[in-house]
């Protein structure tokens, strides 16, 4: 049996992500088609693409495979649908086609549906749930890692699944919400660029943790690991800052696990940057500044407060820190006597990114009309 995976540092990526929820919508009985045509086809095949898709994110123990599977299965129709109403906006309706979602972002105690009658809102709800059950995947399989080789062997995918997901969220910012030009005050979060581009932040920070990793497993050297590590903590950052562009009104509805998260990780991967930058500098026979960039890892990693589900990981992260705070403490109360110089007259390395998002290309429509 193979001894249980030790990594030189920890991967903290966020709690599995709610899918948004949604009603079933029966197309094929909305649209006027004779039940015999094409049209009609096309319609029941993309409401059962589209109960598929949603089951598969409702399911009690979700299947993330599963849930990204159904959701590129709907896609297409999705936007076979999208394209016969944009080129047929005078089709002949037996009913209202509208499409109700629920927000997991939403605070629970204000759980609520929002019903719309366009389309808009059905594709941009449906890419965020693609996104997320991305991120939920790449974090399924980060978890499975118990060994060296496995992480080794499986980050590579991890991360390029974590950059397609940043670039849904980015296409979903950048296109589909400008699209929704009269789209009403009380929406879900997900239809805000702002939140899009929030959990496009979050997945490239993930993947640039994933870098860390892999660079201390490696041997790529500390100062180096100091400029991804700052580059993880700036990307948190810029996540809040996202969020508080949000606007005070909308906020105030949202789940704190998000911005708590996004918090917590602002520190820690800043702990992460002092840590790699003591062991840097410390290389070079500067013994006294290691130890001030030591002493400011701990105490940032110290009074660092998260949920119970990452507490392995931030005491495995903390027994490090600690260890390379007293061995350079004690070097240099023993052997070296150098003066410990003031943390804030020390600098930072400049932050360094090696993941950017994958453009995302909206899969061609499976259909486009209702003749």
């Amino acid at each position: 049996m193979a001894e249980e995976w030790k990594p030189k540092t920890t991967v903290m990526l966020l709690g599995t992500a709610a899918l948004p929820s949604s009603k079933p919508v029966e197309l094929q009985r909305c649209v006027a088609a004779p039940s015999t045509s094409n049209a009609h086809y096309n319609l029941a095949l993309t409401s059962k693409a589209r109960d598929e898709f949603l089951a598969a994110g409702a399911a009690h123990h979700p299947s993330f495979t599963a849930a990204k599977q159904a959701c590129e299965k709907y896609l297409p129709l999705m936007y076979g649908f999208v394209e016969a109403i944009e080129r047929n906006p005078s089709v002949r309706l037996n009913a209202p086609i509208n499409f109700s979602w629920s927000s997991p972002m939403r605070d629970s105690k204000k759980s609520q549906l929002y019903t719309c009658y366009s389309h808009n809102l059905e594709v941009i709800m449906v890419l965020m749930s693609y996104g997320y059950s991305m991120i939920n995947l790449a974090q399924s399989q980060c978890r499975e890692c118990t060994t060296e080789q496995s992480f080794n062997e499986t980050a590579p995918k991890i991360v390029k699944l974590l950059k397609e997901a940043a670039g849904v969220f980015t296409y979903v910012a950048t296109q589909e919400i400008p699209r929704w030009t009269d789209a009403p005050p009380d929406r879900p979060a997900e239809t805000h660029p702002n939140i899009a581009e929030a959990f496009a932040l979050i997945a490239l920070a993930a993947a640039q943790e994933l870098m860390v990793v892999k660079g201390a497993l490696t041997g790529t050297s500390p100062g180096i690991l100091a400029k991804l590590s700052r580059d993880a903590s700036q990307k948190y950052s810029d996540v809040l800052l996202r969020l508080e562009a949000f606007g005070k009104k909308e906020k105030k509805h949202l789940e704190d696990d998000v911005p708590d998260f996004a918090k917590a990780m602002v520190q820690y991967h800043l702990a992460m940057t002092y840590k790699y930058q003591g062991i840097s500098v410390h290389a070079t026979g500067k013994i006294g500044a290691s130890v001030a960039y030591l002493t400011k890892a701990q105490a940032l990693i110290k009074t660092l407060s998260m949920k119970s589900c990452w507490k392995t990981d931030l005491e495995a992260a903390t027994a490090e820190v600690a260890h390379f705070y007293r061995l350079y403490t004690n070097e240099n109360d023993m052997i070296n006597f150098d003066k410990v110089p003031d943390i804030k007259l020390l600098e930072l390395p400049e932050a360094k990114s090696l993941v950017q998002a994958t453009t995302y290309m909206p899969p061609a429509p499976a259909y486009n009309s209702f003749a």
